[in-house]
Formats: structure tokens, C-alpha cells, sequence
């Protein structure tokens, strides 16, 4: 129950606000205006009757019998002024500043004042009695009025009728009974005195009306702004009027003109004075209504604010805890307040832990500059935001990129209450970026080394012929013999390392088919690599007896070997430790690859293990080793292990790895043995005897622009006794086909000639010499050379750089 108090103060409450309410609504019917100026107004008059009517004593009509007794009435004087103009022009020229009747239309309101209405009225289409109704898709002719309100009209109404304007009502009525036109658009009282005073040529014509409800106006007195005064109190003295009975004796006066409409309208004004009184009543209980309804919305709105704050709470909790983006909410000392669990996630920390820690705890030093500068104005307010890329560094210490978005979060006074932080990990858009960056200049760094290999290859074919040239003339048991050996073994390991750059350039496609001793490639790496190894490092190798060969590529599997001990010396860095090499053959009826997916077939395998005792690896970093261009080093680095774990799944072998923080890292690579012995260790050099042919004396052409190889391997061969006829590009081979082809036994063609392509003297040989041998010679591997020559065949071919014993003995093969 209510307090006995508040039974008489509610009530005293509702009274005094019924009765402010009362006063405003006495203030809005008993309004005053602006004195009216004590001068004659100027009010228009135009021939429109009955509510214009020009007589022979002078003005008359509804509209200004009306106008001028509610003027005499309200004390204003008036002048009636013909302008000979319609309503709108005369007051844009300034020649009235009033207007008796006017229809009330939006647009006018913008130029002019319109009192209440006090007139209505409608348009009607007036047409012969044998004319069916017009629609708006009538094109024909249709007169009316020159009144700009009435072309208006009928314009919207009829849009593709042809409109014929006249000067009054009864040329309009002409035009109809003559039928010049279909049809008159006419207001509706003109149109009943129509019907009622026809022309002479309307005698025998009947005539109908056809009714458009949609042109039904209102009009009140019109006035300039500085004139309202006075057309408002000319309004309310016709209201006196027609409570006192005078409007309707002047309506009665003028009802022979058909003013229905007119009546229609006192009507209205009748209404409208009876709803007047009503209001009065009404608004004091509006009044009492208004405060019960203000206090019940109010509680309504309290409630729903209540609601819809809960809502938006929990939205913005929901957004902020369960978005995928990383969320903060940091004091001034740029210390988290609130974090959510993708922030969590992407640095590393619980919840907890962040509350402990500010943004600068997660930054990476060389980052933490720029976002101080930057937060120090966001909380200054001389910026509204900012956005970033910069390293954080997780609990883990793996170091990620972030977009950070930083705004602010104010109280109602505008003050800055939180900084609030929006953080993308964008680590693997960062990488993608990396990624492409580093194709590109792997693509052009390939064209490069393509290009250098395939020369320098030339030039390593000239070295070693010449230096075999050399050894043959040595004299048996020569001191020089082991020199020589030294440099063509120099030649064919720089012959590798060529091929293996040709290889990443993309221009060596060269199948993994040699069988090969482990053991041995790594020693001679290991000899290699003796300099490039941590000075901190001590190298300790363990390799087994007597393993089966492998199958694969020698060069490829330097590269391994290469790769992993550099990793691991690296690893070591600049304390002191251990690298561990071992070989080793190993049998495997399950997965000796724990971490791989891939699980090797059962079988024996050669095993390749490098271990060292560094700093060892986080489950993270594992994850990722892998990677292309993943690196925990320098710029620059990262295609090492992506690179080994390629070759070895060339090879058809598996590679594992065992790390952790703290205890080193151990890799180890198995490869699968083959049956065959090791028939040949890479890098065996014979000795360059000289061979003579047994065969028949054959006569070569060399086709090779390289003038050091093709002198040495011309006079080689002509030491073996062949006759030898040499080109320097294919230009001169094809005018020694053309001069003496039928000399010609063999010939030595080098892929890449100047002048004449190397395809074309081939092309040409087979087509005039089709028996003629032809062994085709490049640096490139025979996969890309047989892509050069599509749609022939190529049956011999001997790689650069060769060993001359080598070609010698092919072409007594061949020949």
C-alpha cells in the first residue's frame, strides 16, 4: 500500500500538470500574431468565377465579397489590384501582397504564406454526352484555362494529352461542343455553370460531366511573409462569420453558380469550429492523461534501456571473449585489463599471467619504439586511432607478426577511459609475402645460374680435355702424372657442383640412378666442410662396414649432408660442443621414422644420423622446421631443411627428427639399399692413355663454338686416329653438309651454336645423310636437351664436361 502522503500528492501532481497543459493549449487557440501594419494591402484579383467576378460597378464574386467583410471586420484596409497575371507571378513580381482564394499546395508554402482553408473545391473533365471517359493514356487535344494550377493538373493527370490553352471558361466550352477538343478541364462550379448558361453553338449539344476525384484542393487567403498578420486575421474574422451566419447568406448568394463544393466546405468549417470547442475539454484531460502515460512510457523506457544495455553488454562480452581476433582492454600504462582467449592463444600466456604483463612485455625490442610514440598521442587524444605491423614474441619465443588496431574507449565527458587494442596474427600472410619475394629472386638468381653453369660447364669440358691432352704427353711414370689427375679430379667435382646449380636454376631434371657408398660421399664431404664447421664444435664420425649401396644422386646427397651439418654447427653457435656423424645399416618391419606421417615399407636402409649437443628445439619449432622458408636464423635462410626432406622423399626414404629445448638435436635420414655393389663412386678419374681405334679410319665433325674444348677434343681424337673436320657455329656445319657430306662418318653436335640452331643442322643431316652418326653434347641434362630436339630422335648423347677415353670409346661404339 502507498503511504497516506502520497494519495493527496499524486493527484496535486496530475492537477498541476493537467493545468500546465491547459495554459500551453490556451496559448495555442488564442495565439496573437505580429501587429498588422497600418496600411492599405494589395490583394489580387483574377476573372474566375463565381469566386472572381469582374462587373460593370466593379470587382465581385464569393472569394471577394468574402475577403473584403472579414477585412472590415479585422480593421484591414484593402486594395484590390488586377494584375492581369496568375496568383504565383504576381507575388514573384511584388505587385500584391495578398490573394483572396489560393490553392494550399507544399511547394508554395517554401515562397508564401497560406492561412487555414476556408475553401475547397475539385476538377472536373467536361465532354460531350457521345465521348467515352478519357484515361491517362489519352493523347488527344483537351482545352483548359491559361492557369498555371490547372495545366499543372492536367498535366500529371494526362501526361501525353496535347493541352490547349484559353483565356476564360467559355472558350473551353466552345472548344468541347465543337469538338476542337475531346475534352474541358475545368473546376467544378465553372463546369455547372456550363451546363447551365451554354454558348449558342452548346444549344443543341449535350453535354457531361466526368469527375476526377483526384483533383480535389484546398485554398486559403495567400499572403507575403511580411502580410501574414493580416491574412490570418482575415481567416479568423470568416470564422466569426460563419458562426454568425453570414458565410452561409453569401453562399446562398452565389449557389446559382453550382458552389456544392462550397457547401461541402462550410461543412468542414462547421466541424472545425464544434472540434474547437472539444478541444478545449479535451486538453485538461489530455493533460492528466499525458503525465499517467509520460510516467508509465518512462517507466517502459527505463526498463527497455535496462534490457537493451544487458543486451549490448553481453554482445559486446560475446564478441570480445569468443572473436577470433585477439582483444585487450590496456590501462594508461599500457597494462591489460581484460584480455580475451584468441589473445591468449596467439602469445602463448593464460589469462592470469597477461594481467601481470603490459603490451611492451610481448613486443619485440626493435619494435617497441614506434607503438610507444604512437600511444603516448592516442591517449593524448591528438589521434583518433592507429594502426601497425609489428613482432611479438610468445612465451614460447617464437617470434610472430601482428596487425594491431589501437583505439580508445571514453566516458561521457569525452575522457579517455581504456585503450583498446585489436590484434590480428597475419605470421602466415607475412610468410606468403616472404615466399614470393624469395621465388622471385630465386627465378631470376635461376636464369642467372642457368646461365653461368651452362658456360662455366664449358669451360671445365675445355679443362679437362687439355689437361688430359697434357697427361698424354707426359712420359710414363712423370712426376706431373698425379698433378694432372688432381686437376681433372678438380674439374669433374666442379662439374657436379655445376650440375647441382643447374638443378635448383630448373634446367637439370637428372634421374636419381647411381649406385653409391654412403660412407665415402660423406667423408669427402666431411673433408670439405672441415672449414665451414663452428671452431666451438669438435666433429666426431662413426661409420659402419661394409654397407649396402644406394641408389641415388651423388650431388643430392652431398647436399643433405651439407645442409645437416651446417644446421648443427649452427645450433652449436659459440659454446663449445659436439657433432655427431654416424652410418649405419638398419633393418625395419615397422616405422623408423616416429615423427614422419609417411610410413616406410619393411626392408633394409642405409641410415644417415647428425646429431649435435646444441640448443635444441621447442614442439613448435619442430612443427615447423620443415616449412619453406621457415628459419629461425638471418634473412635470407630457410630453404635448407625443406630442401633435404625433399631429396630424401626423392630418393624414396623418410627423414626423422628427435630435439628438445636444452638436449640437442638428432637427425636421421634413412634411404633404402639397392642390390647392386657400388660399380662407381662419383669422382673417379681414369688415366688418359692413347687409344687408337681399331675400327676402320672415320672422319668427325665437331660443331662446337667453344674453341678450347673443340681444339682439345679435335686433336685428341685426331691422336686416336680419326680425321677430323671442325665448325664453330652452325652456320659453318651446314656449309660442310652442304660441301662435302658424303665425307662425313659421325658427327659431334653441341646443343647450343650460334648463327644456324643446333635443331636445324641436326634436321638437315638426317635429311641428306640419314645413315650419319650423330652424338649430340651439352652441359644440360638429357631430359632438357630431347625438350629442345621435340619430334626427333636422339640416340646417343655424352654429357659435358666428358672425359676424352669416354667419347672415344663412344663413338668406336657408334661407328
Amino acid at each position: 500500500m502507498f503511504p497516506r502522503a502520497s494519495l493527496f500528492k499524486r493527484p496535486s501532481v496530475i492537477l498541476f500538470v493537467a493545468g500546465i497543459a491547459g495554459f500551453f493549449a490556451l496559448l495555442y487557440f488564442t495565439v496573437r500574431l505580429t501587429p498588422i501594419p497600418q496600411r492599405p494591402f494589395r490583394i489580387g484579383f483574377e476573372q474566375n468565377p463565381p469566386v472572381q467576378i469582374r462587373t460593370d460597378s466593379g470587382f465581385s464574386g464569393l472569394a471577394v465579397e468574402t475577403v473584403n467583410e472579414a477585412a472590415k471586420r479585422a480593421g484591414v484596409r484593402l486594395q484590390w489590384v488586377e494584375t492581369g497575371t496568375s496568383s504565383d507571378e504576381a507575388f514573384q513580381k511584388g505587385t500584391v501582397d495578398l490573394w483572396p482564394l489560393m490553392a494550399d499546395l507544399p511547394d508554395r508554402r517554401k515562397r508564401l504564406h497560406l492561412s487555414r482553408p476556408w475553401l475547397h473545391s475539385n476538377h472536373v473533365l467536361l465532354l460531350r454526352a457521345d465521348t467515352r471517359s478519357l484515361d491517362r493514356g489519352f493523347s488527344g487535344r483537351i482545352g483548359l484555362v491559361k492557369m498555371p494550377l490547372h495545366v499543372r493538373l492536367a498535366r500529371e493527370l494526362y501526361p501525353k494529352a496535347q493541352l490547349a490553352q484559353f483565356a476564360d471558361s467559355e472558350e473551353v466550352v466552345s472548344q468541347v461542343c465543337t469538338g476542337a477538343s475531346s475534352g474541358g478541364f475545368l473546376e467544378g462550379r465553372v463546369a455547372a455553370t456550363a451546363l447551365r448558361d451554354k454558348p449558342a453553338e452548346c444549344a443543341s449539344v449535350a453535354l457531361r460531366f466526368q469527375v476526377l476525384p483526384a483533383t480535389t484542393i484546398e485554398a486559403g487567403v495567400a499572403s507575403t511573409f511580411q502580410a501574414a498578420g493580416a491574412a490570418d486575421a482575415i481567416r479568423r474574422q470568416m470564422g466569426t462569420m460563419f458562426r454568425d451566419g453570414t458565410l452561409a447568406v453569401l453562399m446562398a448568394k452565389y449557389s446559382y453558380y453550382g458552389l456544392d463544393d462550397a457547401w461541402s466546405t462550410y461543412d468542414l468549417m462547421e466541424a472545425a469550429e464544434r472540434s474547437r470547442w472539444v478541444a478545449w475539454g479535451v486538453s485538461a484531460v489530455a493533460g492528466a492523461l499525458l503525465l499517467a502515460l509520460w510516467r508509465a512510457s518512462a517507466s517502459r523506457q527505463r526498463k527497455r534501456s535496462e534490457a537493451a544495455l544487458r543486451e549490448s553488454e553481453e554482445r559486446f562480452r560475446r564478441v570480445f571473449e569468443e572473436g577470433p581476433l585477439g582483444l585487450a582492454l590496456v590501462g594508461r600504462d599500457y597494462h591489460f585489463l581484460k584480455v580475451n582467449s584468441a589473445l591468449c592463444q596467439m602469445v602463448g600466456y593464460s589469462e592470469a599471467e597477461l594481467f601481470q604483463m603490459s603490451f611492451a612485455d610481448l613486443t619485440h625490442p626493435d619494435d617497441l619504439g614506434a607503438n610507444a610514440e604512437l600511444g603516448e598521442k592516442l591517449f593524448k587524444r591528438e589521434i583518433p586511432s592507429y594502426q601497425l605491423q609489428r613482432r611479438y614474441v610468445r612465451k614460447d619465443d617464437e617470434v610472430i607478426w601482428i596487425n594491431l588496431t589501437a583505439s580508445l574507449i571514453r566516458d561521457q565527458q569525452g575522457e579517455p577511459l581504456y585503450g583498446l587494442a585489436m590484434i590480428e596474427d597475419i605470421t602466415k600472410v607475412k610468410r606468403t609475402q616472404e615466399e614470393a619475394v624469395a621465388r622471385q629472386k630465386l627465378e631470376g638468381l635461376g636464369v642467372l645460374a642457368g646461365g653461368i653453369a651452362h658456360d662455366f660447364n664449358n669451360l671445365l669440358g675445355g679443362i679437362l680435355a687439355e689437361a688430359e691432352l697434357t697427361e698424354a704427353d707426359l712420359p710414363v711414370g712423370s712426376a706431373a702424372v698425379e698433378e694432372i689427375q688432381r686437376i681433372k679430379q678438380s674439374a669433374l667435382r666442379g662439374s657436379e657442383i655445376v650440375r647441382e646449380l643447374m638443378i635448383y636454376a630448373g634446367q637439370d631434371q637428372r634421374a636419381i640412378g647411381e649406385a653409391l657408398d654412403l660412407s665415402r660421399l660423406v667423408t669427402e664431404m666431411l673433408k670439405l666442410l672441415k672449414f665451414s664447421v663452428s671452431k666451438h664444435a669438435l666433429l666426431r664420425t662413426e661409420f659402419g662396414d661394409n654397407l649396402p649401396p644406394i641408389g641415388g644422386n651423388a650431388a643430392q646427397i652431398r647436399q643433405v649432408v651439407m645442409n645437416l651439418v651446417i644446421n648443427a654447427s649452427e645450433a652449436i653457435g659459440e659454446k663449445e660442443g659436439v657433432i655427431h656423424v654416424t652410418t649405419a645399416r638398419v633393418s625395419s618391419s615397422g616405422n623408423l621414422a616416429s615423427n614422419s606421417a609417411t610410413v616406410l615399407p619393411p626392408g633394409d636402409y642405409v641410415q644417415l644420423e647428425v646429431s649435435d649437443t646444441g640448443c635444441g628445439m621447442t614442439e613448435t619449432l619442430k612443427a615447423k622446421i620443415f616449412d619453406p622458408f621457415f628459419s629461425t636464423k638471418f634473412a635470407g635462410r630457410g630453404l635448407g631443411l625443406a630442401v633435404v626432406q625433399a631429396i630424401v622423399h626423392a630418393h624414396g626414404g623418410e627423414i626423422n627428427l628427435r630435439s628438445a629445448p636444452g638436449e640437442g638435436t638428432t637427425f636421421q635420414v634413412f634411404l633404402p639399399c639397392t642390390p647392386e655393389m657400388v660399380a662407381k663412386v662419383r669422382g673417379a678419374v681414369t688415366s688418359a692413355g692413347v687409344e687408337r681405334s681399331h675400327a676402320r679410319v672415320a672422319t668427325i665433325l665437331i660443331v662446337e663454338d667453344e674453341e678450347t674444348l673443340r681444339l682439345a677434343v679435335s686433336k685428341a681424337l685426331r691422336r686416336r686416329g680419326f680425321l677430323v673436320i671442325e665448325a664453330g657455329n652452325g652456320s659453318e656445319a651446314m656449309h660442310v653438309l652442304s660441301t662435302r657430306k658424303d665425307q662425313i662418318d659421325g658427327v659431334l653436335l653441341d646443343v647450343t651454336l650460334p648463327g644456324t640452331s643446333s635443331r636445324e643442322v641436326f634436321y638437315k643431316i638426317q635429311e641428306t645423310r640419314p645413315d650419319v652418326k650423330v652424338i649430340v653434347t651439352s652441359a644440360y641434362s638429357k631430359e632438357t636437351v630431347d625438350t629442345f630436339f621435340t619430334g626427333l630422335q636422339i640416340d646417343h648423347f655424352i654429357r659435358k664436361p666428358f672425359q676424352l677415353g669416354d667419347l672415344a670409346r663412344l663413338l668406336g661404339d657408334v661407328l
